[in-house]
């Protein structure tokens, strides 16, 4: 069986320090992390891909809700470790730029969880 192992982040984003074994997530509460963190991506913020992100195009206007939500799913599909994806609902306002989102995530560590609370970018908005 595969396992996972990941530095914990703060609710700010920032990696948890000095926690000895707690500050470590591993196996579904790894994925889960690794997931948010690729669900709150901005386009241009990752130093090695600057055209990988999904914040701008789930907030913004210029895609359908259906196409939306396949981008949704196709981010969380194509994460290591995840092998489906199940009770999808989404939802976004392009006027406030938040998307809320919940879903059950089949992974090879078992089913996750996965939602959001109404999220807004942590960079002022033009």
């Amino acid at each position: 069986m595969a396992e996972l192992l990941v530095r914990a982040v703060t609710s700010s984003g920032e990696p948890e320090w000095g926690n000895s074994q707690a500050g470590w997530l591993e196996n579904s509460d790894a994925l889960a992390q690794l997931l948010r963190t690729r669900l709150s991506l901005f386009v241009g913020e990752f130093w090695a891909s600057k055209a990988d992100g999904l914040w701008d195009p789930l907030t913004g206007g210029n895609l359908s809700p259906e196409q939306k939500v396949l981008l949704l799913q196709q981010r969380i599909l194509s994460t290591p470790y995840v092998t489906g994806i199940s009770n999808l609902d989404f939802s976004s306002n392009p006027t406030t730029r938040q998307f809320t989102f919940s879903c059950t995530v089949e992974s090879q560590f078992g089913r996750i969880q996965l939602s959001n609370a109404p999220s807004t970018p942590s960079q002022q908005l033009p």
